[in-house]
């Protein structure tokens, strides 16, 4: 059984009580043409609102402060962490080990060079002495060590250490250069400790002229000095 609800239908009735043919037909279509209500565009659900969004409802209406709803984990704003400002001495101590570093380096490549040249030395003359005593079968594999000595000895050497040399004094012209020209915030950092070192010795021979004029007056007999 058709539903008679709604204005269309209504007005169906209406048209056929009066018997108006004209005006039946009119309600007739109106209604094919009104979409049923089960066939409408279902509307979206709304999304609940969020756990932050209820708190500051709830601020807005009690005109307290925004607290963290139950269960919710409340966000945590932190201020940037500013970094500690490295001290002049202890930038001052890094170029120096930069330069202690590049010196080592070119002391180690000289070291290399000697090694290589003493070996080569030492394998030749035990080829000699092979080849003199007849024993060919040494000798040759004394030659193929050899022959590897003599190429670890031929490398440029000589161009690596001035190299390194070179790189170690460019590092310390770098280090003196930068040295003198922070050298009154280099005083400000000395300053204080070597003022504490001064007073600190001060001290120190205050008391000890202190301990020699009592000695002094304990030996002669005198009374000590107050």
């Amino acid at each position: 059984m058709t539903e008679t609800n709604g204005p269309g239908h209504a007005a169906i009735l209406r048209a056929a009580g009066h018997h108006d043919a004209a005006d039946l037909v009119d309600a007739i279509n109106e209604v094919n043409a009104t979409p049923a209500a089960d066939e409408a565009e279902p509307r979206p659900t709304p999304e609940p609102p969020s756990v932050y969004a209820a708190a500051e409802a709830q601020r807005q209406t009690e005109g307290g402060s925004c607290s963290t709803p139950s269960g919710a984990i409340a966000p945590t704003f932190r201020e940037p962490m500013t970094p500690r400002s490295k001290t002049m001495l202890a930038e001052l101590a890094e170029r120096e080990e930069q330069v202690a570093a590049a010196r080592q380096k070119a002391n180690e490549i000289k070291d290399q060079a000697k090694r290589a040249s003493a070996e080569a030395d030492r394998l030749r003359e035990l080829v000699i002495e092979a080849y003199a005593s007849d024993d060919q079968p040494q000798a040759e594999k004394l030659m193929r060590a050899k022959v590897k000595a003599d190429g670890r000895n031929a490398e440029p050497w000589a161009e690596r250490t001035a190299g390194a040399e070179r790189a170690a004094a460019r590092v310390q012209a770098e280090t003196d250069t930068w040295r003198l020209g922070h050298w009154r915030e280099l005083l400000n950092e000395v300053e204080p400790d070597a003022h504490a070192a001064a007073e600190a010795v001060t001290t120190k021979v205050a008391e000890l002229e202190q301990a020699r004029r009592h000695c002094c007056g304990a030996c002669t007999g005198a009374r000590p000095a107050g």
